[in-house]
């Protein structure tokens, strides 16, 4: 039951990392579980940003964008630039 939920964590944050949205309900259909399992994931997605920000630098969170209808990774502050 672990290995599903890092598999469906770490699918879900390289969608994001590649410029993809996370629309909840799909992701909880794909992954066969409920949408607050998809919340969960997402929250902990996020604070993993937030405790990795402490090490690079860099500051980036995972937001809800209306328009496109689901969760991305929006970059707050980069060290790199």
């Amino acid at each position: 039951m672990a290995a599903d939920k890092v598999y469906r964590v770490l699918s879900m944050y390289k969608q994001m990392l590649d410029g993809g949205v996370v629309d909840k309900d799909e992701a909880a259909e794909r992954y066969d579980v409920n949408v607050r399992s998809i919340l969960r994931d997402i929250a902990d997605i996020r604070e993993f940003m937030e405790m990795r920000s402490l090490q690079t630098g860099d500051r980036n969170t995972v937001i809800y964008d209306r328009s496109q209808k689901g969760y991305r990774i929006k970059v707050l502050q980069s060290d790199r630039d």
